[in-house]
C-alpha cells in the first residue's frame, strides 16, 4: 500500500488532454470535473447521459461543457474517459466502447468495487486498451444525488484508491495518481482484492446498518421520539438505491464475510447486556471511543495539513 501526496497538475499530461469525456455526470462524476476544472483544466468536458435534465443540469453548475447520450459519438473524441455509472452497467458501456476509442486513450472510473470493474473490463476491452486502464475509487459523497449535488471541495483531502492491473501503461498510472492527488485527494494503491475486502468494511458495512436501523424503526416504532441522533446515524439511508444495490451484489463475497464478522461482535455485546456485564459493556465502549476519537483525530489533521484554496 503507496501513499502519494505531491499536489501537482500543470505538469500532468491529463492537464494538456483536449477532451475528457464523463459518462455518468452525476454527483460523482460531476465533482471530479469540476475538480479537474478548478485546478487549471482547460480542456473541453464532454458529459454522457441517457437524462437530458441531468445533462442541462451538469451544463448549468459548470460540470461538463456540453452533453449528449451519444456515447460512441463521444467516446470517438475522448482522450480519456471517467466512467461514473452504477457498477452494474459497466460491462455494457465497456462493450459500446471497445471500437470507438482512439488509441491511447485514458480509461478510469470511480466504482466503489475494482473486482468486478477488473472482470468486465478484461472481458469487454481489447488487450491494447487494458494497458491504458487504471480504475480508481474516491471516497468521497453525499447522500444528494444528481450533479446538482456535484462539488470539486467534496473531495478534498479524502481518500482516492487506486487499483492498476499488471498490464496498465506505467505513465498512464503515474498519470491518474497525480490528477486524483492535483484535484485534492489523497492517493492510495492497492490491489483490487484489498480494496473491494477493506470497502466492505468501512464503506459497504455502515450503508447496510443504516438501513437496517431505518427498518428496524418500521418494524419496532418510536419515530415520534427520533431526533438528530437518528437522522444522523441514518444518513446514508438516503443514498442512491440503485448504486448502493450494485455495490452489494457485485461486491457480494467480501461483504458477506463481513456481516459474519459483525454478527460475532453483535452476538458477543448481546450476550454482555443479557448477561448485565457492565464491567464488560464498559471495556468495549470504551475501546470503541477511543479507536474512534484516535480515528477522528488523525482524519482532521489530514485534512487540515491538506488544505488549499480550491
Amino acid at each position: 500500500m503507496v501513499l502519494y501526496w505531491t499536489m501537482a497538475f500543470d505538469t500532468n499530461p491529463i492537464s494538456r488532454l483536449s477532451t475528457i469525456v464523463v459518462v455518468g455526470p452525476g454527483l460523482l462524476g460531476g465533482s471530479v470535473a469540476k475538480g479537474l476544472k478548478a485546478v487549471g483544466y482547460a480542456g473541453k468536458v464532454i458529459g454522457v447521459a441517457r437524462s437530458q435534465s441531468t445533462l442541462d443540469t451538469a451544463i448549468q453548475v459548470g460540470c461538463i461543457d456540453e452533453g449528449t447520450s451519444d456515447l460512441q459519438q463521444a467516446a470517438s473524441q475522448a482522450d480519456m474517459i471517467l466512467l461514473a455509472t452504477p457498477l452494474k452497467t459497466f460491462r455494457s458501456i465497456m462493450g459500446q466502447l471497445r471500437d470507438h476509442l482512439k488509441s491511447g486513450c485514458i480509461f478510469t472510473d470511480v466504482g466503489s468495487t475494482k473486482c468486478s470493474v477488473l472482470l468486465d473490463a478484461r472481458e469487454q476491452l481489447k488487450p491494447q486498451q487494458l494497458k491504458y486502464l487504471v480504475p480508481s475509487h474516491p471516497m468521497a459523497g453525499s447522500e444528494t444525488q444528481g450533479p446538482a449535488g456535484a462539488s470539486a471541495q467534496m473531495l478534498h483531502t479524502r481518500p482516492c484508491i487506486v487499483t492498476p492491473l499488471p498490464e496498465s501503461d506505467p505513465d498512464t498510472v503515474a498519470a491518474i495518481k497525480d490528477m486524483w492527488d492535483a484535484i485534492g485527494m489523497q492517493v492510495i494503491e492497492m490491489t483490487p482484492q484489498q480494496h473491494d475486502e477493506h470497502s466492505a468494511v468501512i464503506s459497504h458495512l455502515p450503508h447496510l446498518l443504516n438501513v437496517m436501523l431505518v427498518q428496524t424503526a418500521q418494524q419496532l416504532g418510536g419515530m415520534e421520539m427520533a431526533s438528530t441522533g437518528f437522522k444522523g446515524a441514518t444518513r446514508l439511508a438516503s443514498s442512491n438505491p440503485t448504486i448502493r444495490s450494485d455495490i452489494l451484489t457485485c461486491n457480494r463475497t467480501a461483504i458477506l464475510n463481513v456481516i459474519q464478522g459483525f454478527e460475532k461482535v453483535l452476538q458477543s455485546m448481546k450476550q454482555k447486556i443479557d448477561a448485565d456485564d457492565r464491567e464488560g459493556l464498559l471495556a468495549d465502549l470504551n475501546d470503541a471511543m477511543d479507536f474512534r476519537n484516535a480515528w477522528v483525530k488523525d482524519f482532521d489533521h489530514r485534512g487540515e495539513s491538506g488544505k488549499t484554496d480550491m
